[in-house]
């Protein structure tokens, strides 16, 4: 019998920061049923991961969070970046993953440090920002797919790796 052992392994995660927030109006407070997908602003970062030497494992970090912006085509005198959400949802998620030192080459192991990683935790943000909106009375939200590939290129500075112990 035979089994294929990974280099890295999935050992577990934790939602370290949730934050729901919500303007108290009355047209929001009055929606029943969905919200139009188009009007929730999706957005997803890649925290700096973190290595510890003696126990050989990774954390890795992301970052997701939704807004609902209100609508603000009837008014062209305001600015979009001085418009407050309407309903903010913001979680972290920090996921442990151990590695075998030694069984990647160093590009292999960055490359799966800084996409693969975080890839893996990105089901469990959305599944948290989706299960906290449905509680809220939101109804259910869908999510869009992200290309975590851009993602990281995006955060490129804020990856290199900080090592402790």
């Amino acid at each position: 019998m035979g089994s294929i052992e990974s280099a890295f392994r999935f050992e577990s995660y934790k939602i370290d920061h949730v934050l729901f927030q919500m303007k108290r109006i009355i047209q929001l407070l009055e929606t029943t049923g969905n919200i139009d997908p188009k009007a929730w602003k999706f957005s997803v970062s890649i925290g700096k991961p973190i290595y510890s030497k003696s126990h050989k494992k990774y954390i890795s970090i992301l970052r997701a969070g939704l807004l609902l912006m209100p609508d603000t085509q009837e008014s062209e005198q305001i600015k979009e970046e001085e418009v407050e959400p309407l309903v903010t949802c913001e979680v972290n998620i920090s996921g442990l993953f151990s590695v075998e030192e030694g069984r990647l080459d160093k590009e292999i192991e960055l490359n799966i440090l800084k996409i693969q990683l975080p890839s893996l935790l990105l089901p469990y943000a959305r599944s948290a920002i989706t299960s906290i909106l449905a509680n809220a009375g939101f109804g259910s939200v869908i999510l869009p797919l992200v290309n975590m590939h851009e993602v990281a290129k995006r955060c490129k500075d804020e990856l290199e790796v900080h090592e402790i112990d």
